[in-house]
């Protein structure tokens, strides 16, 4: 192996066979310096493994010669032929024994230029004009005294003890201006320092007001951010060598060096109880922590691989969707961050679990008793951690008929005398609403789904009558989808993504996520789940969708089929959905307001899960439980009459305020979604005007047309008919909404 560095003055070359440059010296001025005052550090090819080599810096004088910067973290060269160079354009160009260029500093031609390694540890490259590229502004694992942290950086761990390869634990500035630690794992990305659980950005210190972006260690062992962040080793003052890493398990550490030995000891991290650092034991597992840190399994559960926690556990049992043949066993004081599928505070136990047996993707749910009762019913189970402290327990969804072999099968986590059956229970309990209705797009709501409506027949009826002339083979159905938009590789999502970092909502067919294309297009990407296709079905299928197009449709701008990896790329709706304005935000929609151009999300998605297919069964239906009609659950044949009910529901909850879907209600009563449409109808039968102005959405004020409400209520009534005969069509709805969309001003007397 060998280090060659051009001079660019005379073009002599400096050739040393060796690995470590601290102590040679191009003694005539050449491109390579080094200031020899303190010798604390060392520049050269490192061995890691079997003639495996990497470009490094690290401290001389340290145990196992501790690395603070390497060039090819992620792409080591061989021992035999290898070689860096520093080139006459300015550039440091590190090239394996194949003459392939492995790392560079890409920098445009500087003329004479020199590099030095300073005794703060940077690697510098200084033209005529200054500092043209310094190693201090690209940190791997490690930030030395005075090396900036800024927006344009981050800090990423290695992958594992005493590595240098990437792992999943980064330091950097989000875009509310906040220093965080983020887990960016393989499998999801997830924010766990500051606490994520705090109330707000300032709960926890800090503050997102600057933004600057900008953190440092000091020479006298501080570590200060511009969010307010602030904290010191605790060997505070001048005179010591310390480095801030982010370690392979995820925890943020100043170390200083003990010169006498060479060892580091910890003066400061960031996260005092190790279990809160999300990732550590993967999916399905469970991390405590007293002597020592351990990872265990759920019951039911082993691990995907025993080699490595990190990827965590898979269930030993098949589970299908029905709540006669679904069980609770309690793990306690256990929690899993994150991935709840909602949550609802003031509930008992017992309605909390049957809220989750209800939501097929509901895999368990955790309760706390803080004071009130509250549910947070989960999808996936990532960052498990056992806490003694922790308020409430955890509730793992088994089949029936697991036995306790099944519950046996984990490992570190002894259930044997905490794991109880839970009985299923039979009550619901209310929801508060959160903002109000939108009168216009009520209207406008009902006029989409009936022109779908008629889209839907006049497909229907062009597919049953066309030419069979369908595609025969994966590359013809790839030259018809691909005519109409873009086919992305899975690599461009993922990049566009950030790595599935921003996840903007999730339903039944998966998560979304959102992105930025290299046009700056923002857009919203959606991982697919229990997609049943082949490639070649699936691209047929997402084909016939992308030729409908509607203004009121979400439009769809491409797609990705590769490797049971199915994604769909759509424009990005900013103002997101109607149950996050109604349910979630602190907007409130006045009565008249008429902002908003309705689109419709997911058209067509339940035919890739095959749900007119002769297999099809309830607990294979796509849509959201609330908002589908009986005959789901009735096996009854599926028609337009089902989506007339699911209007009903949603044109109910925008007049009342609340998520009835859920069967719930504003005024504290315990009641489903059954004997609220009996209430309802009641009232409007007794034309009791009290009562009627109850049912609307109280942070309206009373500011509402009371005749229209009852129209609408009447009209959401006749929806939700459980006899589909009885349900009107989407054009009958539109009919009798418009009539009142022309009128300002309508008296209360016939009502």
């Amino acid at each position: 192996m060998s280090i060659i560095f051009f001079e660019n003055l005379v073009g002599t070359i400096c050739q040393y066979d060796m690995t470590d440059l601290s102590h040679k010296i191009c003694d005539r001025g050449f491109g390579w310096k080094h200031l020899e005052m303190d010798q604390t550090f060392s520049c050269g090819f490192y061995p890691a493994g079997t003639n495996a080599f990497f470009f490094s810096i690290w401290f001389t004088n340290s145990i196992n010669k501790t690395i603070v910067w390497t060039a090819n973290r992620d792409s080591p060269v061989n021992g035999h032929g290898s070689e860096i160079l520093f080139r006459h354009d300015g550039n440091l160009v590190l090239m394996d024994v194949n003459g392939s260029t492995v790392w560079s500093t890409s920098l445009t031609s500087s003329g004479e230029s020199t590099i030095s390694l300073l005794n703060t540890g940077n690697l510098v490259i200084n033209s005529q004009t200054g500092t043209i590229w310094q190693t201090f502004d690209s940190p791997t694992d490690t930030l030395l005294p005075n090396q900036p942290l800024t927006k344009k950086t981050t800090v990423i761990s290695a992958l594992e003890r005493g590595g240098i390869s990437s792992g999943y634990y980064w330091l950097l500035f989000d875009n509310d201006n906040v220093l965080r630690l983020i887990y960016n794992g393989p499998e999801i990305s997830s924010i766990y320092w500051p606490n994520p659980s705090a109330t707000s950005v300032f709960a926890n210190g800090r503050t997102s007001y600057n933004s600057t972006r900008l953190a440092i260690l000091t020479e006298t062992g501080s570590f200060i951010s511009s969010d307010a962040l602030s904290v010191w080793a605790s060997d505070f003052g001048p005179g010591i060598s310390r480095r801030l890493t982010v370690d392979y398990d995820g925890n943020l550490r100043i170390y200083s060096l003990n010169t006498s030995d060479g060892t580091w000891e910890v003066t400061w991290e960031a996260m005092q109880e190790p279990c809160n650092v999300h990732g550590l034991c993967g999916q399905n597992a469970i991390c405590e922590y007293s002597s020592g840190l351990m990872c265990s399994c759920l019951p039911g559960h082993e691990m995907n691989d025993p080699s490595n926690w990190n990827r965590g556990c898979r269930p030993t049992y098949s589970f299908s969707c029905n709540q006669t043949e679904s069980r609770f066993v309690e793990v306690p004081k256990v929690d899993f961050y994150g991935f709840d599928l909602w949550y609802t505070t003031s509930i008992s136990f017992h309605d909390c679990k049957l809220l989750c047996l209800r939501n097929c993707t509901c895999t368990g749910f955790s309760y706390r008793l803080d004071g009130e009762g509250v549910c947070y019913p989960k999808g996936t189970l990532f960052n498990g951690n056992k806490v003694s402290s922790f308020p409430g327990n955890f509730y793992l969804r088994l089949p029936t008929d697991s036995n306790n072999s099944i519950l046996d099968t984990h490992s570190g986590l002894n259930c044997t005398n905490s794991s109880s059956e839970i009985v299923i229970g039979s009550s619901s309990m209310f929801d508060t609403s959160r903002n109000g209705p939108q009168w216009t797009y009520v209207f406008v709501f009902a006029a989409v789904l009936g022109a779908l409506e008629i889209i839907l027949i006049v497909i229907g009826w062009w597919y049953l009558f066309k030419d069979t002339d369908v595609p025969k083979s994966v590359e013809e159905g790839y030259k018809m989808i691909s005519s109409q938009f873009r086919r992305f590789t899975y690599r461009e999502l993922k990049e566009v993504t950030g790595k599935f970092k921003e996840e903007i909502g999730r339903g039944f067919s998966g998560v979304v996520y959102r992105g930025v294309l290299d046009d700056k297009r923002v857009v919203a990407v959606k991982k697919l789940t229990d997609v049943t296709q082949g490639e070649e079905e699936f691209w047929a299928e997402v084909s016939v969708i992308g030729k409908i197009n509607h203004m009121n449709l979400v439009r769809m701008f491409g797609f990705c089929s590769e490797s049971r990896q199915y994604l769909l790329v759509y424009e990005y709706i900013k103002n997101q959905s109607l149950d996050k304005h109604l349910f979630e935000s602190n907007m409130t929609l006045q009565w008249r307001e008429s902002d908003f151009e309705p689109k419709i999300a997911d058209f067509g998605l339940a035919k890739l899960s095959k749900r007119d297919g002769p297999g099809f069964n309830f607990s294979n239906m796509r849509g959201t439980i609330g908002y589908m009609a009986p005959e789901w659950a009735l096996s009854l044949p599926i028609t337009s009459k089902v989506d007339v009910y699911s209007y009903g529901v949603v044109l109910l909850e925008i007049v009342t305020g609340s998520r009835v879907s859920g069967g719930v209600l504003n005024d504290g009563q315990e009641r489903g979604l059954r004997s609220f449409t009996d209430a309802v109808k009641q009232i409007l039968a007794c034309r009791d005007e009290s009562a009627m102005t109850g049912l609307v959405d109280v942070r309206l004020q009373g500011q509402f047309d009371l005749e229209q409400a009852a129209t609408m209520l009447r009209v959401a009534m006749t929806c939700l008919e459980e006899e589909r005969n009885q349900r009107p069509t989407m054009d009958e709805v539109v009919k009798h909404l418009s009539v009142f969309a022309e009128r300002d001003e309508l008296s209360l007397g016939s009502w």
